[in-house]
């Protein structure tokens, strides 16, 4: 329904954008093999779809049919059943979610109750759910201690039993919350931002770190549960006279429910941060979005460059599709906006960059709807720049399209920085003694140089494109193959907040003639990739310097966000 954590539709165009992709860290590998090896160690007691079986029915029945009580062999036996039930539970936790038949199912509800909106449920996970789900883990290896077995076994196997009722419990709740992210979630909420929304970069981390908690260390807990009867052979224990096994066991148990307790409260603590801190990671995850479709357009550009060795072929490679010049053209003008980008989301996610545009003192926070405003352009900006990449490296280029998702991303970019001014602009009008309007002063002249050089880049994207303004009957628009000589007139660029940006420089077409024989096509691509690599180093170079310029800051540190040393 979903497509997995990602597509979500935005607000500008309805339009889906390109899936986040999760970041690949070891623990994470580590927590998807400790998943797999739950599902392998699972017997098939419910389909991948199907709503798992409560593990209080299962003990139910069985208490259902030995009224009288049970040796304790079958005690061993309902116990380890109950432990795969809940290893189903975990191993299928991500899978359930977003298959679950509730999750088209519209919540009726009162206007005014908010108890179900998605931010409710985020802080209802982290103030109750897994702060009870902690203690539940904290108590398993008291209620476990082996030292009750040895004298009376069935009140034993009876505590443990009710124990193991109470994590199912939690567990359900657990996945109740994180289906209710979703439900409540709808792909046109952006185009009505409200304080209320959860935003899907939280939502799909939530979902991610609550899938690492479960299938990490609480599903190693739960295989040393499987295991806690079993011999060095893997055979049940005959007899009580091996309790020393178990006591070795139960003394392992207790160091994995620690580690379980110790990723619950990290996650509790995230999702408890303070909403710029939390607007900080989504940025810098824009940011790492960034580099990677620059490395992708550098490969498209230089496809020499980043061919795989010999019998190092990697199926995660991306495919490198051989472009024209037209192609390269278009990459090389477009490379100066996707760095900008960059430049502009580095600035707002650094913590020790000086002076923040976004400061984090509670006297000087944003307002709640100007900020939700500005993670809602964030989330555009990412899907059409995405869009934007995509269009670039195809071939061949549309250039109608080009100049629509260019359009589409400084669209984004001017509802960011109008923001922040509107930010800014209110922090004057408190005249608060605690605002140091140096701070802003210094801020405004930095998104002054930025925005000019973002019109700059952009208007030469557009120019490249040879499209002219209004746009022509779509069947009249020139092939991308054809010659660009009719078209070099030029592309009228709208007033930007700091004056009109026409034409920068001439229109100097660099396509090749399809008529013109092989030798002469090599050296015009040989002279034409030869000046705009040196247009593309100018334009390095003035990304380095903003990039020092942020670098020199690093290093300062502050009594206060935006306030007067």
């Amino acid at each position: 329904m979903l497509g997995g954590f990602g597509a979500v539709m935005m607000g500008r165009g309805n339009q889906r954008p390109h899936p986040a992709r999760p970041v690949r860290t070891r623990r994470a590998r580590r927590a998807r093999a400790r998943a797999r090896e739950c599902v392998l160690a699972t017997p098939r007691m419910a389909g991948k779809h199907q709503p798992i079986k409560p593990v209080a029915e299962t003990i139910a029945a069985f208490r259902s049919k030995n009224l009288d009580g049970m040796l304790e062999e079958g005690y061993q036996a309902l116990f380890r059943q109950v432990i795969r039930q809940l290893y189903l539970r975990v191993a299928t936790h991500k899978s359930r979610v977003f298959s679950s038949p509730t999750m088209s199912i519209p919540i009726k509800a009162h206007p005014n109750d908010i108890s179900n909106t998605g931010n409710e449920v985020a802080k209802r996970l982290g103030k109750t759910i897994f702060p009870a789900f902690k203690e539940k883990v904290r108590d398993l290896p008291l209620v476990m201690d082996p030292s009750s077995l040895k004298n009376d076994s069935s009140s034993w196997f009876e505590a443990v039993l009710n124990h193991l009722i109470q994590i199912d419990e939690m567990l359900e709740e657990i996945d109740a919350s994180n289906i209710m992210i979703w439900r409540t979630w709808r792909p046109n909420q952006d185009e009505k931002p409200s304080v209320h929304h959860l935003s899907m970069f939280l939502g799909k981390r939530i979902t991610y770190q609550t899938e690492e908690l479960l299938t990490g260390p609480f599903c190693t807990l739960l295989i040393a549960c499987d295991k806690f009867f079993l011999g060095p052979n893997g055979s049940p224990l005959p007899s009580p006279t091996e309790y020393g096994l178990i006591d070795e066991k139960w003394d392992q148990l207790a160091k994995l429910s620690t580690s379980t307790i110790n990723d619950t409260d990290a996650l509790i603590q995230w999702i408890q941060k303070p909403k710029l801190s939390l607007a900080k990671e989504e940025w810098q995850e824009l940011v790492e979005e960034v580099e990677y479709l620059l490395r992708s357009l550098d490969k498209h550009l230089h496809p020499a460059l980043h061919q795989p060795y010999h019998g190092h072929e990697s199926g995660s490679d991306e495919d490198i599709e051989t472009l024209n010049a037209t192609g390269l053209k278009f990459i090389k003008a477009g490379i100066p906006i996707v760095k900008l980008i960059r430049i502009f989301f580095n600035k707002l996610s650094r913590v020790s960059t000086y002076p923040h545009l976004v400061f984090s003192d509670p006297s000087l926070e944003m307002d709640a709807e100007v900020f939700m405003r500005l993670l809602v352009s964030t989330h555009d900006t990412q899907s059409y720049l995405h869009q934007y990449s995509n269009e670039l490296k195809s071939s061949p280029n549309h250039r109608r399209a080009l100049v629509d998702e260019i359009i589409n991303v400084q669209g984004c970019l001017v509802d960011c920085w109008h923001g922040i001014e509107r930010y800014w602009d209110a922090l004057l009008v408190k005249k608060d003694c605690q605002v140091d309007q140096g701070v802003i002063v210094d801020n405004r002249v930095w998104l002054e140089s930025w925005t000019t050089a973002w019109f700059l880049a952009t208007t030469n994207a557009m120019l490249a494109t040879g499209c002219q303004y209004p746009w022509p009957d779509p069947d009249d628009e020139p092939d991308t193959e054809e010659d660009d000589d009719d078209m070099a007139a030029g592309f009228m660029m709208f007033n930007g907040r700091f004056g009109g940006h026409g034409p920068f420089g001439n229109f100097e077409d660099e396509d090749d003639d399809e008529d013109e024989d092989d030798d002469e096509e090599e050296d015009d691509d040989e002279e034409d990739e030869e000046g705009d690599d040196d247009d593309d180093d100018d334009d390095d170079e003035e990304e380095d310097d903003d990039d020092e310029e942020e670098d020199d800051d690093d290093g300062d540190e502050e009594d206060g966000p935006g306030k007067k040393a």
